[in-house]
């Protein structure tokens, strides 16, 4: 009974298979240039993907980020590139690395949460956050220094616990701040949404 059963299932699965259509999205959506670490925003009928932009050669192992990019699409196949919008040294007291980042709209300002490497004064990844009038930019630093830093988060001894940032906003306004590798972590944001207003 279980074999006629199972008999019964594969075939019309396999004839399902066969005649699927050709998928309409295609893999990888951009390739011109090479992205990471995509993060999405809907603002009405126009989704925004904001990538990390990786520009290290073929053969090296690592990445070579030095800023974000940003696209726009109505459709999910047609994708508009509207260029960098920020660079990691944008950040006057950080010396690099355009990582992860994050996206979120709130009071009609655009607020870009993203991972860079701070510099010596306070060495390790750190999370900055900056603004704009619009979700293409031009964005700047909003606050003129790290809102996270490798010395405010001491569970591990990596310098590299402070990334991949993300921002959830309740339906009451209150915002939160996610991040971490190995230890995940989170605050709640100040409404300015450069200050934290709680512990870590």
């Amino acid at each position: 009974m279980q074999k006629q059963l199972r008999k019964s299932l594969i075939v019309p699965l396999v004839i399902l298979l066969l005649s699927a259509p050709e998928a309409w999205a295609k893999n990888p959506l951009f390739e011109h240039v090479f992205t990471a670490d995509a993060a999405a925003l809907m603002q009405g009928d126009t989704v925004y993907l904001y990538t990390g932009h990786d520009e290290a050669p073929n053969n090296d192992r690592f990445f070579e980020m030095h800023d974000w990019l940003v696209f726009s699409s109505q459709d999910m196949r047609n994708w508009q590139e509207h260029g960098p919008i920020m660079r990691a040294t944008d950040f006057a007291w950080a010396k690099g690395d355009a990582w992860a980042s994050h996206m979120v709209e709130k009071d009609g300002k655009y607020w870009f949460y993203t991972t860079v490497r701070h510099d010596d004064s306070k060495p390790g990844f750190a999370i900055g956050v900056a603004v704009s009038d619009s979700p293409t930019g031009p964005f700047r630093d909003a606050r003129g220094s790290a809102l996270i830093s490798n010395d405010m988060t001491t569970q591990t001894p990596n310098d590299w616990d402070d990334i991949d940032p993300a921002v959830f906003i309740e339906e009451n306004g209150d915002a939160w701040l996610f991040w971490g590798n190995t230890v995940p972590k989170y605050a709640k944001l100040a409404a300015s949404m450069i200050e934290l207003a709680s512990a870590i």
